[in-house]
């Protein structure tokens, strides 16, 4: 009998440190647990969409996270986390406390906030800025991977087609200098990066869309192509009303080839070119790297005078449906 009882003693022992062991285990488990959740309570909560899989720079595929990829109404009455970037002048932490960007109660396309966005003379943002006498007040979403990681989607890369919409308002009062050869004022464009390591390329935009001013009234430009590798240019043109809200829309396959298109609507209705066609085509991308949407005002030198425009209402999907449902 003790020496049965010993042995009991022993598989009681064996089954203690099981217990225990497991115990732990457990402990350790949930301690993971609750130390994992206590880092994602640490990170900012960024919408889902806005964030792709990791990728690496080699990786080609096009990664598309989901329909509805921005929709910034400023109904937080801030600049919302769709952004990478702004160029704004002067640079500050908080956009919103530059001289460049404010965020407004009217006018309003729709809900309680709208962006104002103002240019001065001298508000240069880059060297090159600075060297060629140009001003500028943009927000920036540029889709580019860097060391792995995939930030606001693939949006311009190579076979993809989104859809893009935002409302405009530019004042009564707004005014444009034609007295230069420098006289573009650029409300948005799609612009080409270069590869990973590479310095600006210095290209002109292969999509922007122009404000111009002439005797005939106010109306938007929009130009297609690459200029930098010989075009050709294409172009889709529009009287817009200036003191009330423009509704633009944009249909876009990014490509490098012939592939490539674009389709615009203003108002809800169809802009066709002088030939009458409704889609520009050809290719819209320098290189590999996807284009990026730069939003606001862009202008050329020797304009002198404040200029002051409005934008609510900007979203980017993956298709049309998603686009206008929301």
């Amino acid at each position: 009998m003790p020496r049965l009882a010993a042995g009991n003693r022993a598989i009681l022992n064996v089954v203690a440190v099981l217990v225990l062991a497991g115990g732990c285990l457990g402990l350790l488990q949930l301690g993971s647990e609750e130390t994992h959740a206590g880092l994602r309570r640490n990170i900012p909560r960024l919408a889902t969409s806005q964030w792709a899989p990791a990728r690496t720079a080699e990786s080609t595929t096009p990664v598309v996270p989901s329909e509805m990829l921005l929709n910034e109404g400023f109904e937080a009455g801030r600049i919302g986390s769709g952004w990478t970037g702004f160029a704004i002048n002067p640079r500050t932490m908080q956009p919103e406390d530059s001289d460049s960007i404010d965020i407004v109660t009217a006018p309003v396309r729709k809900g309680g906030y709208a962006l104002k966005m103002i240019v001065q003379p001298d508000d240069a943002v880059t060297g090159d800025d600075q060297t060629y006498d140009k001003e500028r007040c943009e927000l920036v979403r540029l889709n580019s991977c860097r060391d792995g990681l995939c930030r606001l989607g693939e949006e311009g890369r190579e076979g993809n087609e989104l859809w893009y919409a935002w409302s405009i308002f530019i004042p009564t009062d707004y005014q444009y200098v034609d007295t230069t050869p420098y006289n573009y004022q650029i409300m948005g464009q799609w612009h080409d990066q270069p590869p990973p390591g590479g310095t600006a390329t210095g290209n002109s935009p292969p999509i922007s869309v122009h404000y111009r001013f002439s005797a005939d009234g106010a109306a938007l430009r929009i130009t297609y192509g690459l200029l930098q590798t010989g075009g050709p240019i294409s172009t889709l043109e529009t009287p817009i009303q200036r003191g009330r809200w423009v509704d633009l829309m944009f249909h876009i396959r990014f490509s490098r080839g012939a592939g490539g298109f674009l389709e615009a609507w203003k108002d809800g209705v169809m802009m066709t070119s002088s030939t009458g066609a409704t889609r520009l085509t050809g290719p819209n991308m320098y290189n590999d790297e996807p284009d990026y949407l730069r939003l606001g005002l862009y202008r050329g030198k020797g304009q002198t005078q404040t200029n002051t425009l409005y934008f609510d209402e900007i979203r980017i999907a993956t298709t049309r449906a998603a686009l206008l449902g929301s």
